[in-house]
């Protein structure tokens, strides 16, 4: 699931998600509220890191 980090409510799924047992990986440039709650977190642009897992 991609939710955006600020707008509301979008906000709060992935903390209901991880509340529930799913695991959280944050790929953004920018520190997040959500990182201290990630199961992973990854510094980049989100073009480049989502091309090489594609391939």
């Amino acid at each position: 699931m991609i939710a955006s980090l600020i707008v509301f409510p979008a906000a709060t799924f992935p903390v209901i998600a991880k509340r529930n047992g799913a695991k959280l990986v944050v790929l953004n440039r920018e520190p997040t509220d959500l990182d201290p709650i990630a199961d992973l977190v990854v510094r980049s642009e989100i073009g480049p890191v989502l091309a090489r897992l594609a391939n």
